[in-house]
């Protein structure tokens, strides 16, 4: 019997002392590694590989360490790396996470980037309207708002639409230039 209890003991002992994970430190410099080879990528496939190693190791950091303060711009630059690949509900996702003003990222941009990938990605233009609407709302004085104030003129045109449009407003900044000349 005591045996028994001297190997229990033990195995506990083991389990507690053992591995614990990578840490805080060494989950962030592996979202860095994969941050810069995604973003260097030369192929699609070495895009591919590091943006979802960027994207698993974000999740990883986010889990063990939620309180992380690098955690808002590792959400936005996984979003990023999920629109590389085209994965609009992942990039939608990581950019939701994405809440107040942090060092390089903002949630203005964040919920612009949200829109864009409802737009583009998605196809969704009730939900990137919103998103749309929500910067503009919400962060008036952004260079983001005036990007999506642009974006919801044109929501929903098609090419021939769009460049149309492009070439009514050429002419008329042409003309006003000429008006002002004489």
């Amino acid at each position: 019997m005591k045996n028994i209890f001297y190997i229990i003991l033990s195995s506990l002992v083991l389990v507690a002392c053992g591995p614990s994970g990578p840490t805080e430190q060494e989950l962030s410099a592996k979202c860095e590694t994969y941050k810069k080879g995604y973003k260097t990528a030369q192929t699609m496939d070495d895009l591919m590989v590091n943006a979802d190693s960027l994207i698993l190791y974000v999740n990883k950091l986010e889990a063990a360490y939620p309180q992380n303060a690098e955690l808002m711009n590792w959400y936005f630059t996984a979003g990023e790396a999920c629109l590389q690949k085209g994965d609009g509900p992942m990039a939608i996702e990581f950019f939701s996470k994405v809440k107040g003003e942090k060092e390089g990222v903002a949630s203005d941009h964040a919920i612009y980037m949200k829109g864009w990938a409802y737009e583009e990605l998605l196809n969704d233009t009730r939900s990137a309207r919103e998103a749309y609407r929500e910067v503009i709302k919400n962060y008036p004085e952004s260079i983001w708002a005036d990007i999506a104030k642009s974006n919801l003129a044109n929501l929903g045109k098609s090419n021939k639409e769009l460049i149309e449009s492009l070439e009514e407003q050429g002419q008329m900044m042409q003309d006003s230039l000429s008006n002002s000349e004489e």
